[in-house]
C-alpha cells in the first residue's frame, strides 16, 4: 500500500505540474532558483528522516516476516483494520484530486473554489485521506512494536505528518479566504464543511478552523 501511495503520489504531482497547470511548474523553477543547496540540503535531509520514521512500521513488517515467517498471524484485527484504513484513505484522496483536477480543467473554473464530489462533504478532502492512510500505515505495525525504540520512531513519523497536513490545512483554508472571500457561495460553504465533513448547526459560524 506504501507502495502504491508513492507511485500515486509521483503520478500525481508531474501530472498537475506540467500536464494540468503548466504556471505552477514556472512557480516551482521560480522558488528553486532562489533556494540555496545548503537550505535545499536541509529539507531534503529533515524530510528524509521524517518520512523514514513514517514508514518503520512497514520496515518493522518486514523484518518480522523475514525474522520468524510468522508475520500473518501477528496482523489480528487491529493490523487488519490499518490494512484498510490505508486503503480507505489512498482512495479518498486519489479520488478528491481527480475530482479537484477535473473541475479545475473546465472552462472559466481556474479560479474559483471546488465544490463537487468529495468537496461538496469536507473542506479538505485530499488531505483528510492523506491522515487516514498514515494513521493506517501506524496501526498496520502495532504489533510489530516490541521496543520502546520502535514505538518511538513510528510515533514520531506519524506526528510529524499530522503536524504538516494541520499546517498545510491552515494555510490554505487562510489563502481560500483571501481568494473566494467575496462569494457568498464560497462563505455558505465553508461555515457547513469542515475537515471531518458537514459541521452541525450548533457549531456553524463559530470561526472553527477548516
Amino acid at each position: 500500500m506504501a507502495l502504491v501511495w508513492a507511485i500515486r503520489l509521483t503520478a500525481f504531482l508531474l501530472h498537475r505540474e506540467f500536464i494540468n497547470w503548466p504556471e505552477w511548474h514556472a512557480k516551482v523553477c521560480e522558488v528553486d532558483k532562489r533556494a540555496t543547496l545548503q537550505s535545499k540540503a536541509t529539507i531534503w535531509l529533515t524530510c528524509g528522516a521524517f518520512y523514514a520514521m513514517m514508514m518503520y512500521p512497514c520496515v518493522l513488517r518486514m523484518k518480522d516476516a523475514i525474522g520468524n515467517g510468522q508475520s500473518a498471524k501477528t496482523w489480528g484485527k487491529v493490523g487488519k483494520a490499518g490494512l484498510a484504513l490505508q486503503f480507505a484513505g489512498l482512495f479518498m484522496e486519489t479520488l478528491a484530486d481527480y475530482q479537484k483536477g477535473d473541475f479545475k480543467r473546465k472552462p472559466g473554473n481556474r479560479n474559483k473554489f471546488c465544490d463537487v464530489g468529495l468537496w461538496k462533504l469536507f473542506s479538505h478532502p485530499n488531505y483528510l485521506g492523506e491522515v487516514a492512510f498514515w494513521c493506517g500505515t501506524f496501526q498496520g505495525g502495532l504489533a510489530c512494536n516490541r521496543k520502546k525504540s520502535d514505538w518511538l520512531i513510528s510515533t514520531c513519523g506519524l506526528l510529524f505528518i499530522l503536524t504538516v497536513i494541520k499546517g498545510a490545512r491552515d494555510s490554505l483554508g487562510t489563502k481560500h479566504v483571501k481568494k473566494y472571500g467575496n462569494s457568498k457561495e464560497f462563505l455558505s460553504w465553508r461555515h457547513k464543511r469542515g475537515f471531518f465533513g458537514p459541521i452541525p448547526k450548533c457549531l456553524q459560524n463559530q470561526g472553527l478552523p477548516m
